[in-house]
């Protein structure tokens, strides 16, 4: 703690000097940088008032580099008629080792030779290509071979190594592509556990290995991996070019400067690369802002891939390079520094800004988080720091321009001393707009237990309360009472369609078809009167549509004398007989008042908090296709008068119900108060579904069907062939262990698709949903994986609408969509909206996606499945949301045993040193028919921790309401982990302190007094323990 304030007001000049050999930028705190008249390259960069070299020769400055497909042609075929071809024996990392490999001369396809794979007992033995085979880099490969196996368990593994010209090995250093993995064990990009679904006959095998730009050769490795009996035949392996991109030659963007009043500007067609650029180049006070527009000069015009670059020619070896706010590497000779993860084989950047320092010097390069491109930064000692775009031009984009794209970067100084905390903090003050704090209240996420079923809640920190829309007013003005904002729930990126319980995964072909159905006509209903087929071939009801549980038919109220023991009777049809019904009944009383709720149920009947009825649910058919009778009875509570009933399908088999021959008995009198046979169509029963018994329509993400079917149909991304991504990740396809599948639909929440689309379906739906009652939203899976946030869109009337320019597919070098692209044209509207109302936006943010919605996000964080999240996740976290609330969710030890209460300390240990709120869903414990147990509706459990949170929580908030400083100013002996709140013109600012592995913590903290900007001489400086009040000693040096 430091005690003091000091006001520092700082004047910034930019400066424009324009001499005879180029036109020099000042931003005004110690960064010039002079650019030719001629030409507008990079000549001379100083900062911190010192030169820094530049590299020799080094072109600095925008710069492109055109694409071109790669035409398709068959590299290697390889039928194995003879022996002694191009291959070895190969195993494990081994590729040219053993007698893993035996030609035979028979057997093979046509009964030709080919070979023997293994040796009976050796995993990841098989065959290589003896030598690495010329290709060019880029290119996407099909590698196809055929394979039998004596034991279907036997599985292959299929590895591919990438050579450079020079012939290195550079496989470890690149990212494998999606669908690949690095196997440490094959040192190659791998798929396994590749699998034969027959024995004894010969079975076809293709997959598809995008090659890195920087590959000129590549070896291929077949084997046997592991299980069944260790021998895999193979034959007819052959790899082919399909595609890919042959990239030109680099192109300086050069040509004359036409200076303004703050930079200048440049307009250039670039020799033999059909592209024209318009640049405009400026200084503002902190930093240098590039703007550039690219546009294609094809005739006629075509999608063209184009990297583009921005490149500041430092001679850069021996500086550090920084991945994040503690780590830095030295940059040496031979290496491509960057700090990327992969999304549909773009490498991008964790950060919108990058930063390289020496002892005297530090720049750093950052875009705004408002452009969400395929973008990252890159360091070395051949080119220096830059930023790299990949660029989709297209004669589609109608609403960019066709064939054009925009977009920007900017250069700062930063202070050498503290890296990446420099660049951090003066990305957030000169990007402001990005970290404006809206929140007013500090504190934890929740989901789903409700406020009421928790005593004294607030000792937990509970401020963000995620939720569907809370029909019990008590429980509303609860969280309005106790300052517990609620928070709507909407995932725009993903329609769920429930298939109920299949014999197995639908088809492709039968998902899209039932989609298509939906959308052609409009849904028969829940329940439907047929003609014949009952009893005695008479009418009967068809209860269900397919698809939704909990859908049939219910009754009028009907008098009944309170206190009746009456008779429930049917007859029921299934085809299916996992298909399970639901009887249910509501009582009323003599003003009509539904009394279901209050009433107990009676024996052998339950109370359904989803029907709102006492039901009995899981009644089965014993056989198929047969009408088979039913009879339960139910004792009316004396306080009613009347009762509805209702019989549906409930879950499970195919989601259709036959009954016929419905009735309602008075067991003691005999008397019927109903005897339905549905001779005849028009009788008085309604629809049902669920709770509603008021003839529902049959909705899809609370719209009608056909209209949601409709929508996704038009708002669905597709890849280059037209198909949608519905099998892009297991997570979207979910088959439950009692065999009920869901199928997730990925969609472009774009506004401006055609109607009706999914954005104008969530916001009337979800969006705006009775917005009345909460005090915002709370968006789900926000993410760059899972299906959700990695796919690659091709259709050509989405990329007409896309606001942010494209990128392209590296498979064939036509434009695409990022899925974070399509998830910004979402929230950016929606966000407004809600400011605009003073609500926020809360997202379940996953630290991948960060880059590029963090300044969506007014309370931000995601659902973290460990006690302890890695540092490279919390720095990111931190990094992005600078003094905004951050607060995650524990999804932990699902179906294992629930987590000891030293280990939820750890977990809030953890998330208090970065200034994040604990917020826990689950901790363990049994897995409830697929959903996990939840930590607050165990008394035992969080009555166990609630110390742990009365003594931590207020420690976070006081951290949180300080706000987050990216630089500390510390220095620790031995050295430590620090993060720091509150800034010094406050009079109290606060250290977070932990060792290595976020062990406790003995040792001296230094405080850089004159660089945190405590000068005074006299002032008093005094340290207190925020969580103990301990007052350790404190010097002025």
């Amino acid at each position: 703690m430091v005690r003091g304030s000091i006001s520092v007001v700082v004047c910034l000049t930019v400066l424009l000097a324009h001499v005879a050999l180029g036109v020099t930028l000042d931003t005004g705190n110690g960064l010039q940088v002079t650019f030719s008249d001629a030409t507008g390259g990079i000549t001379a960069v100083s900062a911190a008032g010192t030169g820094v070299p530049l590299i020799p020769g080094q072109w600095g400055g925008l710069a492109v580099k055109p694409g071109r497909q790669i035409t398709p042609a068959n590299l290697l075929h390889l039928d194995f008629a003879n022996d002694g071809g191009p291959w070895t024996s190969a195993q494990n990392a081994s590729w040219n080792t053993g007698a893993y490999v035996t030609w035979q001369a028979s057997g093979g396809i046509g009964d030709s030779g080919h070979l023997l794979l293994g040796n009976g007992s050796t995993t990841g033995a098989g065959m290589a290509l003896a030598t690495p085979l010329a290709m060019a880099g880029g290119a996407r490969l099909k590698i196809s071979w055929q394979a039998r196996v004596g034991d279907t368990a036997t599985l292959q593994i299929l590895c591919v190594r990438v050579y450079d010209a020079d012939g290195t090995d550079i496989t470890a250093s690149t990212p494998a592509p999606t669908g690949w993995f690095y196997s440490s064990t094959s040192q190659a990009h791998t798929i396994a556990s590749i699998q034969c679904t027959s024995a004894d006959t010969w079975q076809p095998f293709e997959h598809y290995y995008l090659s890195p730009p920087s590959a000129a050769f590549v070896r291929v490795s077949v084997r046997y991996w592991n299980g069944g009996d260790a021998w895999v035949h193979l034959d007819d392996l052959s790899i082919d070019a399909t595609g890919g991109i042959v990239w030109d030659a680099f192109a300086p963007v050069s040509g004359p400067v036409e200076p303004t009043p703050t930079g200048f500007t440049q307009s250039v067609d670039v020799p033999g690369a059909a592209l024209h650029v318009d640049a405009a180049t400026t200084a503002s006070a902190g930093k240098i802002d590039i703007h550039v527009t690219l546009q294609d000069t094809t005739m006629p015009p075509e999608d063209r891939p184009v990297l583009v670059y921005w490149i500041l020619p430092v001679s850069v070896e021996g500086w550090q390079w920084w991945d994040d706010l503690d780590t830095s590497r030295i940059i040496n000779t031979g290496t491509v520094y960057s700090n990327t993860h992969t999304i549909a084989n773009h490498a991008v950047g964790w950060y919108p800004y990058a930063a390289v320092s020496d002892a005297q010097s530090g720049l750093a390069l950052a875009i705004p988080m408002s452009e969400p491109l395929a973008q990252r930064f890159e360091c070395d000692t051949s080119l220096g720091l830059r930023s790299l775009w990949e660029i989709g031009l297209s004669p589609v984009t109608t609403k960019l321009g066709a064939g054009r794209a925009d977009f920007s970067c900017s250069l700062y100084a930063i202070d050498a001393a503290w890296g990446f905390r420099s660049a951090t903090a003066r990305y957030h003050a000169l990007y402001p707009q990005f970290f404006l704090k809206r929140t007013t209240a500090e504190g934890c996420w929740e989901w789903p237990v409700h406020p009421s079923q928790v005593p004294n809640p607030l000792d937990f920190g509970w401020v963000y309360h995620e939720a569907y829309p809370i029909d019990d007013p008590a429980e509303r003005a609860l969280c309005q009472q106790l300052g517990i904002g609620i928070y709507h729930y909407v995932e725009p990126w993903l329609f769920w369609d429930s298939w109920g319980v299949v014999p197995e995964k639908p088809s492709y072909e039968e998902r899209v078809a039932r989609l298509e159905a939906w959308a052609a006509a409009p849904s028969a209903g829940f329940v439907n009167w047929q003609s014949s087929g009952g009893v005695n071939d008479t009418g009967h009801l068809l209860l269900g549509d397919g698809t939704s549980v909990g859908a049939g038919m219910a009754t009028q109220q009907m008098p009944i004398p309170g206190g009746s023991l009456i008779r429930l009777s049917w007859q029921a049809k299934v085809a299916n007989t996992a298909t399970l019904q639901i009887l249910g009944v509501r009582v009323y009383d003599s003003s009509g008042i539904d009394i279901t709720a209050t009433t107990p149920p009676p024996a052998g009947f339950g109370y359904s908090g989803t029907s709102k009825c006492h039901h009995i649910a899981e009644i089965a058919n014993s056989s198929p296709d047969l009408w088979q009778p039913f009879t339960y009875d139910y004792t009316v509570t004396p306080a009613a008068v009347s009762i509805r009933v209702s019989v549906r399908h409930w879950t499970g088999g195919d989601h259709w119900v036959h009954i016929d021959d419905l009735k309602v008995q008075n067991v003691g009198s005999g008397v019927f108060y109903l005897d339905w046979d549905f001779a005849v169509d028009g009788g008085s029963w309604v629809a049902a579904l669920n709770a509603d018994w008021e003839n529902p329509e049959n909705l899809w993400k609370r719209e009608q069907r056909q209209i949601s079917a409709q929508a996704v149909i038009n708002s669905s991304p597709l890849d280059a062939d037209g198909r949608y991504f519905i099998d892009l990740s297991s997570y979207i396809c979910q088959m439950s262990d009692a065999g009920g599948y869901s199928q997730g639909w990925p969609v472009n929440s774009d506004p401006d698709l055609p109607l009706p689309n999914t954005y104008q379906l969530q916001l009337d739906k979800w969006v705006r949903y009775r917005l009345d009652e909460a005090d915002g939203l709370y968006i789900d899976s926000v993410t760059t994986t899972s299906g959700l946030g990695n796919w690659e869109n091709r259709r050509p009337d989405h990329l007409a609408v896309s606001d942010s320019p494209l990128t392209f597919c590296w498979a064939d070098g036509g434009a695409a969509q990022l899925a974070p692209q399509a998830h910004e044209e979402f929230l950016q509207p929606v966000g407004d909206e809600l400011h605009a109302q003073g609500k926020l936006m809360m997202l379940n943010l996953f630290p991948r996606a960060l880059r590029f919605h963090a300044h969506q996000a007014d309370v931000q964080g995601s659902e973290v499945t460990e006690l302890v999240e890695s540092a490279a996740s919390s720095r990111v976290r931190r990094a992005l949301a600078g003094k905004r609330v951050v607060t995650n969710l524990l999804q932990y030890n699902w179906d294992l045993p629930y987590a000891s209460s030293a280990e939820v300390e750890e977990y809030i240990r953890g998330q208090l040193f970065w200034g994040f709120f604990p917020g826990i869903s689950s901790i363990g414990g049994p897995m409830n028919g697929g959903t996990p147990d939840r930590y607050f509706l165990h008394p035992e459990l969080y009555e166990r921790d609630r110390p742990l949170f009365q003594h931590y929580i207020p420690v976070i908030r006081v951290l949180g309401e300080a706000g987050w400083e990216p630089i500390q100013y510390t220095n620790c002996t031995p050295p430590a982990e620090t993060e720091r709140f509150g800034d010094f013109t406050r009079w109290f600012v606060y250290l977070t302190v932990r060792g290595t592995g976020g062990a406790a913590y003995t040792g001296q903290v230094s405080l850089d007094l004159a660089g945190s900007g405590l000068l005074n001489p006299v002032m008093p400086v005094s340290v207190r323990d925020v969580r103990t009040g301990r007052k350790p000693p404190a010097t002025r040096m």
